[in-house]
């Protein structure tokens, strides 16, 4: 593919290990966990036209890992302390970590939280690390999402599923007081741990219903759970926005599955299953 005279994939010297730190401390990367990556990639989609994923990838050359990666970000903010006690899905902006809203890493781009942004800026959208898809807009995460917007996000979760759109894959955002890294991101990996179960259930719950139903997911500490199973490829924050009343998805986590023929949506509150169905 040709290549954007506007935009080079390679960086200056230390620019990759600062992108590597960035996403080996992201999100939910617990205490001893080994979160080294062998390989650091980034795609990026030319800019004619992002929202509908039109035109060429650019794909850089796998960047080498580095011997001692330090995590990036401190630890999530508590939920109870971000979110308050309230389990209303809805937005309470504080100034702990995993609570900064607006353009917060625009005017903070040196801050450790922003380092998916910094790196990934003005591109329509970037992979890192064969497993995270980073939007290149400043949207620190899912407080950012409402149903006003939330079509403009749709496209993010079709590049994820282009990397991993099978059964046995997940695809993941975290809410707010989930995520070390104030720019919204969606992994995609192969469910392991508790996620063939869990998937079992989803589709036992779903496949032969319409419309949303109450799921417990069993874990996490979460909320009011609800999923879907829709023909097809839905827009994802779109769906999810809808179930939600159209405000904003602060405190929702969403995972996507794949089984008996069908996408399945699950939206749950006030809590990440990441580690629970996923490793890196």
């Amino acid at each position: 593919a040709a290549m954007s005279a506007a935009w080079s994939p390679f960086f200056a010297a230390g620019e990759s290990g600062a992108i590597h730190d960035a996403v080996v401390g992201d999100d939910e990367c617990a205490a001893g966990e080994d979160c080294a990556l062998n390989a650091l990639q980034l795609r990026a989609r030319s800019a004619a036209d992002p929202a509908s994923g039109d035109g060429e990838p650019l794909i850089a050359e796998a960047l080498p890992a580095w011997d001692d990666p330090s995590k990036l970000g401190g630890p999530a903010a508590d939920p109870s302390e971000e979110l308050g006690a309230s389990t209303e899905v809805g937005y309470h902006h504080h100034h702990h970590s995993g609570g900064h809203g607006g353009a917060y890493c625009e005017s903070h781009i040196e801050e450790e939280r922003c380092g998916l942004y910094k790196h990934c800026r003005g591109m329509p959208y970037c992979v890192f690390g064969n497993y995270m898809v980073v939007p290149g807009k400043p949207c620190p995460g899912m407080e950012s999402i409402n149903g006003g917007n939330a079509h403009s996000y749709d496209y993010l979760f079709g590049v994820a599923r282009s990397f991993c759109g099978f059964r046995g894959c997940v695809l993941m955002t975290n809410p707010v007081g989930h995520r070390t890294q104030d720019q919204l991101h969606i992994h995609f990996r192969h469910s392991i741990k508790s996620g063939p179960q869990m998937q079992a259930s989803l589709e036992a719950a779903t496949c032969h219903q319409d419309g949303w139903v109450h799921f417990n997911p069993h874990c996490c500490g979460c909320g009011h759970s609800k999923a879907r199973a829709f023909s097809g490829r839905p827009g994802v924050f779109s769906e999810v926005a809808k179930a939600f009343g159209g405000g904003s998805l602060a405190n929702v986590g969403i995972s996507v599955w794949f089984g008996c023929g069908k996408t399945i949506i699950l939206a749950t509150t006030h809590c990440s299953i990441e580690h629970s169905v996923s490793v890196r």
